[in-house]
């Protein structure tokens, strides 16, 4: 089925709808709380970096064993020594970031290092197996993967929403100085020949690449094994089978990924013979699970802040602005929108000379912000985060169980999670195409608190906090539910990974796998289930798997958390009494 005979199918249901109330003043409540009760934890930061790093170098100088000291003493002593340059490694790596000898002072000119600090705007990469701390990363053996749930971000694209009126606005700053005979000079000087070349919104080449590349690695991690293909098939092959079921959003950049995803999984012979997608509207008030946050409330998009978290972006505006005339009137908000610019450019052409400008300090800064306005819009710092994130919970639970939802008090639309048509059950697979928003809500519902990274005010200036964009929704970011299959009810852990070239290949039997699992993976790294509040994934294992059973009872109380109904339709003013950084918001 084509998209366009999806999209009249998908008229022809009555498609549920919320009253559209507008909301405004909740947000201005909320980013007026917000402002007042930011407290800078720099001072405290700074001295205990100062304390600890110094505590570290007197211990690391207490050293010399006398004349008359025994070998024994002086190698326990050498040991000692070793261990205290291990710890400052640690320390030095936790607070700086990967590449701690590089001063915040220097201008960087490594791309894979710049890159890091992009956010939501890093072209995808995985995470090693054992990133969110996970040390068993292996299958362990009688167990295989029995079903896979993707819910997929799209690939690179053009900028949007607020990116594209900054964008164009400074490329305006920058014409207006050439036509008055302006000249620009040193690492400006190419904004002389400079003009926008971005589109808006729609996805690029290389966004396309990384679905389709998407694609494919999923084919060969979990195609080949759900499907037990024979040696000889290249690819899948839908013969026989029905068609595969995909869902996205409305946008051309979630469906065209989509497309190019499936072309990666399918193979030369891509045909929509093979697949139907089903486009759900995301304007409007529409009840969409994919876009949580079109359906709860206005939507207002995470922006990167003026005011400086643990950097001041005066030093770069005074360095670069020596090159440029007086006329341009550069600001801090420029050098944010040139940083923007970079991470586009770069994302859709491959390569940027804006990307040239700017210190180690300055992309740490950029990055902090965009962690930070993003956690605060979609995550435990937002009001509405658990509600936007709740409906796709809903379906996953669903899916996993096998079971339609006949009754909606989320996004999700009952009237089309009812049907076998347009909510199949019992698939090798399911993909739904969506956007950042999608993922952080529904990490949020599901209650990893591993990524809630404060209680009280104030967002950690340190590295050394667990929600990072640039690992957690990079371009193409994937959230991956595996439903595992296992013939022991403790199944032993490993952290050997091995290549399964077949579903039976390490002691697994379907007909005896009857003791079920969830193992759950973003961008590849496996997930602490363990983390999900309530303590039901808290089973003692190293590997990430929570028994079925305890993952389902884990998500018994999301509704009651995310408080749906009041935190989307309701007038409220938030405060300290009422919000506590955990997604929701209560009278």
């Amino acid at each position: 089925m084509i998209i366009d005979q999806q999209q009249e199918q998908l008229s022809s249901f009555e498609i549920e709808k919320h009253e559209d109330k507008s909301l405004e003043d909740q947000y201005k409540s909320w980013r007026e709380f917000r402002i007042q009760n930011k407290k800078t934890k720099l001072f405290l930061t700074g001295f205990l970096t100062f304390f600890i790093i110094g505590g570290l170098i007197i211990a690391l100088s207490v050293h010399g064993t006398n004349d008359q000291e025994n070998a024994h003493t002086a190698n326990k002593r050498g040991q000692k020594y070793v261990y205290i340059q291990q710890r400052l490694k640690i320390f030095s790596f936790s607070v700086l970031g990967k590449r701690a000898t590089v001063s915040d002072d220097t201008i960087l000119t490594d791309i894979d290092q710049i890159s890091e600090y992009w956010g939501n705007l890093r072209p995808y990469a995985d995470n090693d197996p054992s990133y969110f701390g996970v040390t068993d990363v292996g299958l362990p053996y009688g167990c295989q993967v029995e079903q896979v749930h993707v819910l997929h971000r799209h690939g690179a694209r053009f900028p949007s929403g607020v990116d594209t009126t900054n964008v164009q606005s400074f490329a305006t700053k920058v014409a207006n100085v050439l036509n008055a005979g302006g000249k620009f000079t040193g690492p400006l000087d190419f904004l002389n020949t400079w003009s926008m070349q971005m589109g808006g919104e729609l996805l690029v080449p290389n966004g396309a690449a990384m679905e389709y590349k998407s694609g494919v690695d999923f084919w060969n991690k979990y195609g080949r094994t759900l499907y037990d293909t024979p040696p000889s098939q290249a690819y899948y092959n839908g013969t026989g089978k029905p068609k595969l079921f995909f869902r996205s959003t409305d946008f051309a950049r979630t469906i065209d990924s989509l497309m190019g995803w499936a072309t990666g999984f399918i193979g030369p012979h891509n045909t929509t013979d093979y697949y139907s997608i089903l486009p759900i509207p995301v304007v409007g008030s529409y009840n969409n699970t994919l876009a949580g946050f079109s359906t709860c409330g206005p939507f207002i998009a995470p922006a990167l802040g003026l005011e400086s978290l643990s950097q001041d972006l005066q030093s770069a505006l005074t360095r670069i602005s020596a090159y440029a005339p007086a006329s341009t009137g550069l600001t801090k908000t420029d050098m944010q929108i040139m940083q923007l610019i970079c991470a586009y450019e770069y994302t859709i052409f491959s390569s940027s000379d804006f990307c040239k400008l700017f210190t180690s300090g300055e992309w740490k800064d950029f990055n902090n912000k965009g962690n930070q306005a993003f956690y605060e819009a979609c995550s435990f710092g937002s009001p509405r985060s658990r509600a936007q994130g709740l409906g796709y919970t809903e379906e996953l639970i669903a899916r996993l169980t096998g079971n339609y939802i006949n009754v909606s008090y989320s996004a999700v639309n009952a009237t089309l999670d009812s049907s076998e048509q347009t909510f199949p059950l019992n698939r090798p697979f399911y993909t739904d195409m969506a956007h950042e928003f999608s993922i952080l809500g529904v990490l949020t519902a599901l209650s990893i608190d591993y990524f809630r990274v404060y209680t009280g005010n104030g967002f950690p200036q340190s590295l050394d906090q667990n929600f990072h964009l640039s690992q957690m929704t990079p371009l193409a970011a994937r959230l991956i539910t595996e439903k595992i299959g296992c013939v022991s009810a403790n199944p032993i852990a490993t952290s050997e990974i091995r290549t399964q070239y077949r579903p039976t290949q390490y002691g697994y039997s379907a007909a005896t796998a009857t003791n079920k699992f969830i193992r759950m993976r973003l961008n590849s790294g496996i997930l602490p289930l363990n983390t999900i509040r309530g303590g039901y994934c808290s089973v003692g294992r190293t590997d990430g798997l929570c028994p079925l059973n305890n993952f389902v009872a884990s998500q018994k109380d999301a509704q009651k958390l995310a408080n749906y109904q009041y935190v989307c339709f309701q007038n409220y003013t938030v405060n300290e009494d009422n919000f506590n950084n955990d997604g929701a918001v209560f009278p």
